[in-house]
């Protein structure tokens, strides 16, 4: 449902749009550990992509998916090894940057993809306009991302952490009671 709270970020680039749903994902990581947390990037992606079912969509929720997994797999690993507010807050400015990092090269290959299948011009991007276009305009919009749901995730997670932990919860009994 978070998805459905997207807003736009870049004037004149309309598709680059925030939306808060890395927000439950990251509190999961903190919580239950990175591989937790980036399961809900997946299922969150997976359940957008079954209910908007459009070919660009094909190419922007796996987009989505790789970028949210390494916000939020490197911000809860990085936490998972020391769990202090300090910690959170370096862990969550190195999931930012680093996901920053790794979709540049992914925007290098799928931006020209994405364009020439998606764009509705006859010509495509030239090498240098894709460069520009990733420095000036999908780099800021990650740290910007990034940076939004970092802050959001800091605001929230120690107010809603006891219920996440809670023994009681989260166990399942695997022996049926006598």
């Amino acid at each position: 449902m978070l998805m459905h709270l997207a807003m736009p970020l870049v004037p004149g680039h309309p598709y680059l749009r925030y939306e808060p749903s890395e927000v439950p994902a990251l509190i999961g990581s903190f919580a239950l550990g990175p591989m937790a947390g980036m399961a809900v990037v997946v299922l969150k992606n997976g359940l957008y992509l079954l209910a908007h079912p459009q070919p660009s969509e094909l190419i922007g929720i796996p987009i989505n998916t790789l970028a949210g997994c390494s916000l939020v797999g490197v911000a809860g690993w990085i936490y998972s090894l020391r769990k202090s507010k300090h910690t959170a807050l370096i862990s969550l400015a190195i999931g930012t940057l680093t996901m920053t990092l790794a979709m540049i090269p992914l925007n290098l290959v799928l931006l020209p993809v994405f364009q020439k299948f998606f764009g509705g011009q006859a010509q495509t991007l030239s090498s240098e306009a894709v460069v520009n276009l990733l420095l000036w305009v999908f780099v800021p919009f990650n740290l910007l991302k990034g940076l939004l749901s970092s802050t959001l995730t800091f605001l929230v997670y120690k107010r809603v952490s006891p219920a996440l932990k809670s023994d009681a919860s989260w166990t399942v009994d695997l022996v049926p009671p006598k």
